[in-house]
């Protein structure tokens, strides 16, 4: 399924804090109480661990009087990836994403999902002659926008942006545990083989992923 075939999707940690330290998390938060947050500390270093989605539907809630506490205690955000330069990120990925000589992006599916292929490059609004000159594992994330899109999914809403902008308007530090080149290089080192079976991933019945989705963020919550 798409979920299950996404490195990238939406279950990162998002550490709140300064350096490594020493004691076993314990959530902070119930259940009951919205998404769980950790607590690790030693003598002189306190790190909030919170998961998060990378992009939601309109309307979820997930700041709880627990993180906003955390949040206004912590000097330093540490996130997955940090998209400060959306050019420059655009850039690795058509460095990193594009190759001569491939063959069409409708051949790199079996050929009884070829039509399903046709249905989502359609939908996705992208020129096909232009998917064809993407590596198979850049053409599936472009091509997972549509399934993002039904889903009613917003990058603008992910957790990564709501925190980033409370840190940035007080001038606290954002820091990235991986660059962009990084976090596009574990698809692209994948064997032709793999990428195939995530391009045809994307293709997998989209109300399946909306309750996997559903039942994720339901969890979560």
């Amino acid at each position: 399924m798409i979920w299950s075939k996404l490195r990238n999707g939406f279950a990162a940690l998002a550490a709140m804090g300064a350096a490594a330290c020493a004691t076993v998390p314990q959530p902070t938060t119930s259940a009951a109480g919205g998404p769980a947050l950790w607590k690790v500390a030693d003598a002189d270093t306190t790190i909030y661990l919170f998961g998060t989605f990378h992009m939601l539907p309109q309307g979820t809630e997930w700041r709880t009087p627990a993180l906003e506490q955390a949040i206004a205690a912590s000097d330093e955000l540490v996130i997955e990836t940090l998209l400060d330069d959306q050019t420059a990120a655009a850039q690795t990925m058509a460095r990193m994403g594009t190759s001569p000589g491939l063959p069409p992006l409708i051949e790199r599916v079996p050929e009884e999902r070829r039509d399903e292929l046709r249905r989502v490059i359609a939908a996705s609004g992208a020129p096909e002659a232009a998917l064809n000159r993407l590596e198979t594992w850049a053409a599936a994330m472009a091509l997972s926008a549509v399934t993002f899109r039904d889903l009613g999914l917003n990058p603008a809403l992910g957790v990564e942006k709501g925190l980033e902008g409370s840190y940035k308007t007080e001038g606290r530090k954002v820091v990235g545990l991986e660059t962009v080149e990084e976090q596009l290089s574990f698809f692209d080192r994948l064997s032709e083989g793999a990428q195939r079976e995530f391009l045809t991933a994307v293709l997998d019945d989209p109300e399946e992923a909306r309750r996997q989705f559903a039942a994720m963020l339901r969890t979560w919550s």
